[in-house]
């Protein structure tokens, strides 16, 4: 057993040793999240995705995984071997199920000859007037704090989130938290909660709150783009 191993081991159990929902659990929980994230869990692209598409679904994976993690530990049993074996196989089951839902869902739309789905990279930047180093309404999303409150630009972006035309930022959420949602995330960011606030309200660890946020970042990015004038 190698030194990672006796970490989460030892976070484990300590996390286990306190109530559910109680501050403590999700102390420990947030450390155990840190240390198997440490250990770079990762899937084979074995559909050959492209790779924003790749990278979307397995941080999407890696999220549930850990979702489903929370809710079991209680139920582990460390003699049917390592959490961190566990976390592996759990993760690679659903990558898989999410990657077969992905193209499946491609061909369906072009059986049915619906729009075709454009594989274009959601880490593209967004830039004003062709300079790089302009600010956009996307970058006060994604570091809110750097905003001031009466910008133009601030207010447009706030007004977007809440009016949520599509619905997708409150469909969006975090496992079963529906309360977790896309909309509440960035309103209380741009409103200057902090993450630990928001992890303590829904009981969810910081990173998984803090990777599904930037996930779907990137995600609604065309979105941001139609409503917004960047």
């Amino acid at each position: 057993m190698d030194d990672l191993e006796r970490i989460v081991d030892e976070l484990e159990l300590k996390a286990k040793s306190y109530p559910k929902g109680s501050k403590d659990r999700l102390k420990y929980l947030t450390k155990l999240t840190n240390a198997i994230l440490q250990s770079q869990p990762s899937c084979q692209n074995r559909y050959q995705l492209p790779y924003s598409i790749y990278r979307e679904l397995q941080d999407e994976a890696i999220q549930e995984t850990f979702i489903r993690l929370y809710k079991k530990i209680d139920e582990y049993d460390p003699a049917q071997g390592h959490i961190l074996h566990w976390f592996r196989e759990t993760l690679r089951y659903r990558f898989l199920d999410l990657c077969d839902k992905y193209v499946m869902g491609r061909l369906v739309q072009e059986n049915n000859k619906k729009k075709r789905v454009r594989d274009e990279s959601l880490d593209q930047p967004v830039y004003q007037n062709n300079d790089p180093s302009s600010t956009t309404p996307l970058d006060k999303l994604e570091q809110p704090e750097t905003a001031h409150p009466r910008h133009r630009e601030y207010e447009k972006l706030r007004e977007l989130i809440e009016q949520d035309p599509t619905g997708q930022f409150r469909k969006a959420h975090i496992g079963n938290h529906e309360e977790a949602n896309f909309q509440a995330i960035a309103l209380g960011r741009i409103d200057g909660r902090s993450w630990k606030d928001l992890s303590e309200e829904w009981k969810i660890p910081v990173p998984v709150i803090s990777a599904f946020y930037q996930r779907n970042i990137q995600k609604f990015k065309p979105i941001f783009r139609e409503n917004l004038d960047t």
